[in-house]
């Protein structure tokens, strides 16, 4: 059985330089160690101070460099499976879906050996064809197989297959996630794609982020929901971090459509800081008001804004979570996200 023997300090090279190509992400030795399966090798020799070598078997540093990929948002499971062994030995099987199953195969096969379609118009042709030749099962299957055929090759440790989800244009350090105030996104608007998949595979970590990329995380919300957005100052903003526009009104004249407040803190929503936007809403002629928090409302926040009729919302923990599940790449299907 293959494996790798190599000093500690020429493997984490190697294994850093493999994550940053397929993530984006440049992590520190104590980031890629905390990313690891705690009961794996691989976190067992990293993590010990008398190591001065790296000894692993091949399959254990797959499935540990699977696992650090899906930790950082990159993969949606732990594991990448391998189509053909997965699709054609699926205890689902029956005569009729076994059949479809070889057939797409033979359809991906054609005269290149597995050259898979590319995203876009190569891909939709592809699934068509699946789908003339074998109705809906066909293209559904299609859609299955091809997309875990894209999730194998980026989980794929093989140097010879430089595959990835996206072309980053660079690496970004992790911990800026938590460092800086930044809004400049090479892959986004406010915060990079990078970023809001590894919130989404660690939802936790909201609780430590930057506030100014938490900002950001609600402005590229509402940028990808199709609003015209307006990032405040970040400080001394008087109260209101974000201003947005419906899509197609003009914000030069026109009031903004909502204020929006984000508050990436333990405790609750208090009134004061409901009573702060309402009134910079009825100030700016603004339709509503928007507090975003990590947290929740208090409930006299709540009653007050039912009471008073106040045109305030709040989007509380939970909602977050759903931001950054219908932000994430990972897991989104291979018609938009490959």
């Amino acid at each position: 059985m293959s494996g790798i023997f190599l000093p500690r300090d020429l493997f984490v090279a190697y294994i850093s330089e493999q994550i940053g190509f397929k993530s984006g992400l440049a992590l520190s030795l104590d980031e890629l160690i905390s990313h690891t399966d705690i009961k794996s090798k691989l976190h067992t020799q990293l993590s010990s101070a008398e190591a001065t070598h790296v000894s692993i078997h091949h399959h254990e540093l797959l499935d540990s460099f699977q696992m650090i990929l899906h930790r950082l948002g990159v993969l949606p499971h732990p594991v990448a499976y391998h189509a053909p062994t997965f699709f054609r030995f699926s205890p689902r099987n029956d005569a009729i879906r076994q059949s479809v199953i070889e057939g797409v195969f033979d359809l991906l096969a054609g005269e290149k050996d597995w050259l898979l379609p590319k995203p876009g118009l190569e891909l939709s042709q592809f699934l068509r064809n699946a789908e003339e030749r074998w109705g809906y099962l066909g293209q559904e299957l299609a859609k299955e197989i091809v997309d875990m055929m894209y999730l194998y090759r980026i989980g794929s440790l093989c140097e010879f297959d430089r595959f990835r989800r996206i072309d980053w244009n660079g690496t970004i350090e992790l911990k800026e996630l938590f460092s800086s105030e930044s809004l400049d996104a090479p892959n986004g608007h406010f915060i990079d794609q990078r970023f809001l998949d590894y919130l989404g595979a660690n939802f936790s970590a909201i609780d430590t982020m930057n506030w100014r990329k938490f900002e950001g995380l609600s402005g590229e919300f509402f940028s990808r929901a199709g609003y015209d957005v307006e990032m405040g100052p970040g400080r001394g903003d008087g109260g209101v971090d974000i201003r947005v526009w419906k899509p197609k009104i003009n914000k030069n004249g026109n009031p903004p459509t909502i204020l929006i407040q984000c508050k990436r803190q333990k405790s609750s929503i208090e009134q004061v800081i409901v009573k702060a936007l309402w009134a910079d809403v009825v100030h700016e002629g603004a339709e509503s008001g928007l507090i975003v928090t990590s947290s929740r409302i208090a409930p006299g926040s709540q009653r007050l804004c039912s009471a008073r009729s106040y045109p305030v919302r709040v989007e509380e923990r939970a909602s977050l979570a759903r931001w950054l599940k219908a932000l994430r790449t990972p897991g989104s299907g291979i018609l938009t996200s490959i």
